[in-house]
């Protein structure tokens, strides 16, 4: 038995007071209509109805149980209501700024899914590693690691990968693997390069329970994190990244990594967005998408380079 017609049966008897106007109303038999609620009936094995020649009445029971089906049923019309204005609402453009590393790596694998999910929804993705100009860019979240860039911004914090160091197999043949990181001093070094022109970013190692920021002034410097480790799998040098980004290189051996117990956790990825009281659906899917997207990337590169890599 369709429990859910003969709850919407009931319901309307209840409120005609009539199994004739109340089988019409729904486009069914009276005789149909009779068996549906003789049915009901059996299923919570109470009766619920007493019926004349004349007249039709709830019983005791039965008006508990109008009760419940008439709460559950506007509930699901309301619930059915919602969904359907959250379909309508999908639609439109989106903008989105986001970590050029983050992006390359993990996003744009999965754009394909999301635009099929999501016809009516626009992207517009602007790959960046420089602050967001939410007004200016017309910006509805960003994607970034670290914290807030403005202290009027939401944050959704996502997950933090590790920071792993890794060289390609025919560099360590050849120059030897570095037991300590003083001993990348004696290494080529590739940098990254801050926006900031002129400055790269600090090496971090774990030191006694403290984390050491090094410099190590290698022979390059760029600022393009995907375009470090294929560097390293060139064998220029000694790279330290995110894991999500090496994961692949060292699961197929095209990349060692080195000195896992001073590994150190990089900072969190976030979603950040305008503090607003209301996230249009159409912002809110994307968000739940790169959340999600980002947070699959993450796991799965903890299980593939073991418990040293967690988020």
């Amino acid at each position: 038995m369709d429990r859910l017609s003969a709850m919407r049966l009931f319901v309307r008897i209840g409120q005609l007071n009539s199994f004739a106007r109340a089988a019409e109303s729904l486009g069914i038999s009276s005789a149909a209509a009779t068996e549906r609620i003789r049915r009901l009936e059996a299923e919570v094995n109470a009766k619920l109805l007493n019926r004349t020649t004349r007249r039709v009445a709830l019983t005791e029971e039965g008006e508990r149980y109008w009760k419940v089906c008439q709460s559950v049923l506007d509930e699901l019309e309301e619930v059915e209501r919602s969904i359907g204005e959250v379909r309508r609402e999908r639609r439109g453009r989106v903008t989105i700024s986001v970590n050029v590393g983050i992006f390359r790596a993990i996003l744009l694998p999965r754009l394909a899914s999301f635009v099929e999910a999501h016809p009516e929804i626009r992207l517009q993705i602007i790959t960046t590693d420089q602050r967001a100009d939410f007004v200016r860019e017309g910006v509805d979240f960003a994607i970034r690691m670290g914290g807030l860039e403005d202290q009027d911004l939401m944050l959704r914090a996502i997950g933090a990968p590790m920071r792993v160091t890794v060289a390609a197999p025919d560099y360590i043949r050849q120059h030897g693997r570095p037991q300590t990181p003083n001993d990348i001093h004696h290494h080529r070094a590739i940098d990254f390069l801050l926006p900031r022109a002129g400055r790269v970013l600090d090496w971090e190692f774990a030191s006694g329970g403290d984390v050491a920021e090094v410099q190590f002034g290698g022979p390059v410097a760029l600022n393009d994190a995907e375009a470090r480790v294929r560097l390293a799998e060139d064998g220029l040098g000694v790279v330290q990244t995110v894991c999500f980004l090496a994961a692949p290189q060292i699961a197929s051996g095209r990349l060692e990594r080195l000195l896992r117990e001073w590994e150190t956790e990089a900072p969190t990825i976030s979603l950040l967005y305008p503090r607003s009281k209301y996230l249009p659906a159409r912002v809110r899917a994307a968000m739940d998408f790169c959340a999600e997207a980002i947070s699959t990337t993450l796991q799965q590169a903890r299980t593939a380079l073991g418990p040293t890599c967690a988020v």
